[in-house]
């Protein structure tokens, strides 16, 4: 004899099943609430950059995956370009703890000559008796503190200040997580914004910080500024 849930069983499954399944909905939207703020975004994708062929019989390094290529060996300095894997370059020193590879680049492109990759991408081949080559300068510029009501940018992360609204442009140099910088005006997309630099630093006085990685205040009145 086959014995049946009474309805008032069946309706009280039906209603904890619903509220099972509107709180895993909630746990998933709030867990991407969380990602979205714990993982940090990325500036527009950067140019590829050029890598001249290694000559036969050189060390030379070879990408194995979609690789930064940097003007010094951290995450802190500006990217000159990306690397696709399988892209090749000569390997002509590497950093004082080898975690990173210098690659020569054309001087044409790079007025060094050179750029940094992470080892941990990098397949390196007769590279082992390459020179340690010193770390150069970060240039991290140095900023007054704007006035307490004046639209203001603060740095959610190390910045770089760029010659115009995309990571193709020139990197002047890193702003610090937690620096406030003037704000002068916002892209035509709404994407970048316009910030104070001393002049000592860059001639025309501004730069270009990416809206991902800064949290704007009063900056509702900031004019409209063209890509240089």
């Amino acid at each position: 004899m086959t014995t049946q849930n009474p309805p008032s069983s069946q309706k009280s499954n039906t209603l904890l099943i619903i509220i099972l399944v509107i709180l895993g909905a909630i746990a998933v939207f709030a867990f991407g609430i969380l990602l979205g703020n714990v993982l940090p975004k990325s500036e527009a994708s950067p140019p590829p950059v050029e890598l001249p062929t290694p000559m036969p019989g050189v060390p030379y390094g070879v990408a194995t995956d979609y690789l930064n290529v940097r003007t010094g060996p951290s995450v802190h300095y500006p990217i000159l370009g990306i690397a696709s894997p399988g892209d090749s370059a000569e390997i002509i020193g590497k950093s004082e703890d080898g975690g990173w590879w210098v690659v020569k680049l054309p001087t044409d492109k790079v007025g060094t000559g050179q750029g940094w990759v992470s080892a941990d991408h990098t397949q390196a081949h007769d590279a082992g008796n390459v020179p340690v080559i010193p770390t150069p300068p970060l240039n991290e510029i140095i900023i007054p503190t704007p006035q307490p009501d004046g639209p203001s940018a603060e740095m959610l992360d190390a910045v770089n200040v760029r010659s115009g609204p995309g990571t193709n442009y020139e990197a002047y140099g890193i702003a610090p997580k937690g620096l406030r910088m003037e704000v002068l005006g916002v892209s035509e997309d709404g994407g970048w914004w316009v910030v104070k630099i001393p002049t000592e630093y860059v001639g025309a006085g501004q730069g270009w910080v990416s809206d991902d990685f800064v949290k704007t205040r009063n900056t509702g009145d900031v004019p409209v500024i063209p890509a240089p």
